[in-house]
């Protein structure tokens, strides 16, 4: 009900000063041949202009002379600074603008017709195609591709852009994508050629554009009734609701043409030719406040403390028209350029453009790893782990500032194992980016400390964590310092690691037995050196004519012989015969020897012999030499005396030392005395 006495209002307000007005439009001459007024540039909008200038010459009795041209908002407002323009016939978002920062004055505010209804509001709709079973609500738009019209269009972008912020999703951070197709035709037909998932449209988009139809689409975040008053609303809509378009006036237009113009529009609401352009008529300007908010709240609108009003954003590329969230910076200009493309998400040439993520949510000047493929990792925070490196193999690390100063120096302290390090950064080829290398041979934690324009950055202190090495080589380990060496339990050999019992196998038991053949080798050579010394040759020895013998053993006789001049006695070894030929040369050495220094002769017996004895059994005795009689030297027997000694002398026909037996007994050497008391007999004396 309020809302629509207020339309009452602003209805009948502006008769009441119809009649002071057209007293003071009779006397007035314009000061200019023409006036020029900005159109946004739609075919009916030079029809409503032309019927406007005409029916207020009609009215007041003007000669007023008007012109339309195209208003863009990359030169909006370099065409007001040069007073290009005296009138504005836009959208709020540019309306808005020219009355901050140039005092424009809004004469008069639309009433639009939309499916047949009078409209003094409109809002968007964010919509998707109904068979997207995964997206539903807005929430559902983070993370998906939207298609919008152009970064500076109001229903089609800007008002859906502040209904996602009011949702807690950043457009410029969030969207995987969002592409500028440059009309709502264009976005509609983008989002059915799978363009993009979800797209920008005003909430009649469909009765504008062709082969669509609104039953295909589903929309999201509906709203039914009006958001300020909360009575029912015609159309369903995702956002709030902002002024229809309004004409306004530049602060240098004379009050009487301004007030023309006032009248004219309100005059007449039925006209024909006002119908014909889509509009129900003119009411008194709606308060762009709420306009002024949605700028302000996408950041196309700010402070500046210099001129002490607000101003818009002017821009010429897409990249200038791009702002970020309070908190967040934006990219630079390549890494822009580049993100889409990284991302897999290529632009259609038919587009204005597109943006992928532009913005970061970061401090100032931030601190990433740089990756091979540059692409960054996760920016650095205080006292955490920030980057990742291997043992002696390099990192790159990026600081970006987002401020895009252009001056300051950027130092850079590693705090390592051997003690601190300082470097300074390079910058690098992107603007306002420092480029540092970091590496070392010791696992573990490295502090790092980064100073910008010696003031030390929020996000410093960090660690740089360095793992250990992984050796590509078989057997290979990586050390403390990061050297890639054998393993325990192998030994390096030709550049490869090899077990060291490998090696006892095939090295160092060969080179033991070379050396044993060396050793065996010099004993048999130094022998024989030593021999030779002792070498004596045959000839050089004389025997004397009978030899004379000195003595004999079992296995040898020492005989008297002539070296040199020097007499020397040379034994004389007897070769190793048999047990008997050996028993025999015993028995003839003894034979014809008398002597009293021979005590006892032993005689080892064979086996069958010693049987024979301890079975008592009588055994011949035939004693040999001169004693044969077998007297013993103090005239008592020898068979006697044998047999009481339990020695015997071995018969004649056996001969001394019979098969399997030996002798063990040898010759004394002469030193026994003749009175032995060893109690045995002798033979012969």
């Amino acid at each position: 009900m309020r809302r629509r006495l207020g339309m009452l209002i602003s209805w009948i307000a502006p008769i009441c000063w119809l009649s002071f007005s057209a007293s003071i439009a009779a006397q007035f001459v314009p000061s200019k041949p023409y006036y020029t007024i900005g159109v946004i540039g739609r075919p009916r909008d030079d029809l409503f202009v032309d019927w406007l200038m005409r029916k207020v010459n009609e009215t007041f009795g003007m000669n007023i002379t008007t012109k339309t041209t195209q208003l863009f908002t990359a030169n909006l407002f370099a065409q007001v600074d040069a007073k290009a323009v005296d009138f504005v016939y836009t959208v709020p978002t540019q309306l808005s603008c020219l009355m901050s920062e140039f005092d424009f004055t809004p004469i008069a505010t639309r009433v639009a017709i939309r499916q047949g209804l009078p409209v003094l509001e409109y809002g968007s709709i964010i919509y998707t195609k109904k068979d997207r079973d995964d997206i539903n609500t807005i929430q559902d738009v983070r993370g998906k591709r939207i298609l919008a019209s152009s970064i500076t269009g109001t229903g089609a972008c800007q008002i859906p852009w502040q209904e996602l912020e009011k949702n807690g999703i950043s457009m410029m951070m969030e969207a995987g994508q969002v592409l500028f197709a440059g009309g709502l035709q264009a976005v509609a037909d983008g989002l059915r050629d799978g363009y993009g998932d979800v797209a920008f449209g005003t909430m009649t988009v469909f009765d504008e554009i062709e082969n669509h139809s609104a039953s295909d689409y589903k929309v999201l975040g509906q709203r039914y009734t009006h958001p300020a008053t909360g009575e029912d609303y015609p159309f369903v809509v995702s956002t709030d609701l902002y002024p229809e378009w309004t004409l306004g006036a530049a602060p240098w237009v004379e009050p009487e043409v301004f007030h023309a113009i006032a009248q004219t529009l309100m005059m007449h609401p039925d006209d024909a030719i006002m119908a014909e352009t889509g509009l129900a008529g003119f009411v008194a300007p709606v308060s762009q406040t709420v306009t002024r908010d949605l700028q302000i709240s996408i950041g196309t609108m700010s402070w500046d403390p210099g001129r002490k009003r607000h101003v818009c954003l002017r821009a010429t590329e897409l990249y200038d028209a791009i702002t970020c969230p309070t908190g967040a910076y934006k990219l630079s200009r390549q890494d822009v350029a580049e993100a889409c493309e990284n991302a897999g998400f290529p632009c259609p040439a038919s587009y204005q453009g597109c943006i992928c993520q532009p913005c970061k949510q970061a401090a100032e000047v931030e601190v990433y790893q740089l990756f091979d493929n540059n692409t960054l990792g996760a920016p650095c925070s205080k006292m955490s782990v920030c980057a990742f490196a291997v043992q002696l193999e390099p990192i790159r690390m990026q600081v970006t500032d987002y401020a895009f100063r252009g001056t300051g120096e950027l130092e850079v302290t590693f705090h390592k194992r051997k003690g601190p390090q300082t470097i300074m950064g390079k910058r690098g080829e992107k603007e306002g980016t420092f480029i540092f290398t970091f590496s070392d041979q010791f696992e573990g934690n490295v502090l790092v400390e980064i100073a910008y324009g010696n003031q030390q950055l929020l996000s410093s202190p960090f660690f740089i964590t360095v793992d250990m090495r992984t050796c590509l080589d078989d057997g290979f380990v990586a050390g403390t310092d990061g050297v890639c060496q054998c393993e325990s339990g192998t030994t390096k050999i030709s550049g490869e690691c090899v077990q060291i019992w490998v090696l006892i196998i095939a090295v160092i038991i060969p080179v033991i037995l070379l050396l044993g053949c060396l050793i065996y080798w010099w004993m048999q050579w130094y022998k024989k050196k030593a021999d030779g010394l002792w070498l004596i040759p045959f000839k050089d020895i004389v025997f004397p004519e009978p030899v004379q013998v000195l003595g004999r053993g079992s296995f040898g006789m020492v005989i008297k012989a002539t070296y040199r001049g020097t007499v020397v006695a040379v034994k004389r070894a007897i070769p190793k015969d048999t047990a008997a030929e050996r028993a025999k040369d015993t028995a003839k050495l003894f034979d014809g020897v008398e002597t009293s220094n021979i005590t006892r002769l032993s005689i080892c017996m064979p086996a069958d012999l010693q049987e024979r004895l301890s079975s008592n059994e009588e055994l011949p005795l035939v004693p040999t030499g001169p004693h044969a009689n077998g007297s013993t030297g103090n005239g008592q027997s020898a068979g006697s005396d044998a047999a009481g000694s339990g020695l015997i002398q071995i018969p004649a026909q056996f001969g001394v030392g019979a098969a399997g037996s030996r002798v063990s007994g040898g010759i004394s050497n002469g030193l026994m005395p003749p009175t032995s008391q060893s109690g045995g007999r002798s033979f012969g004396g």
